[in-house]
């Protein structure tokens, strides 16, 4: 998240062992894994989880995010969308004013 927020093109890679795997995406039904993709709920950063985390498929997107000037201004957009989504500066502060607001209930 905090690459997405410094605006820096990024790839997420992760791969667990196949029974864990499976095992979490049996308990935790969700579209994405990288924080980026779950707050916009889309795709705003490319996941090559597991099978997909290869060396080809690695290569191909660091070359998409190198040379593709196309592709790095969608990611910069959708990095706004993002920044959006998460508010103006300030985000913590009023977070903690809120919390301390139902504290004193």
């Amino acid at each position: 998240l905090e690459t997405a927020l410094w605006g820096v093109p990024q790839v997420l890679c992760y791969r667990l062992n196949p029974i864990s795997y499976r095992i979490g995406r049996w308990l935790v039904k969700l579209k994405y894994v990288g924080l980026p993709n779950l707050i916009v709920d889309r795709p705003v950063i490319r996941e090559l989880l597991q099978e997909e985390l290869s060396e080809r498929n690695l290569k191909e997107e660091l070359g998409r995010l190198l040379n593709d000037d196309a592709y790095r201004a969608r990611i910069a957009s959708d990095y706004a969308d993002l920044r959006h989504a998460l508010g103006d500066e300030g985000a913590s502060r009023r977070t903690a004013a809120l919390m301390l607001a139902r504290l004193r209930k």
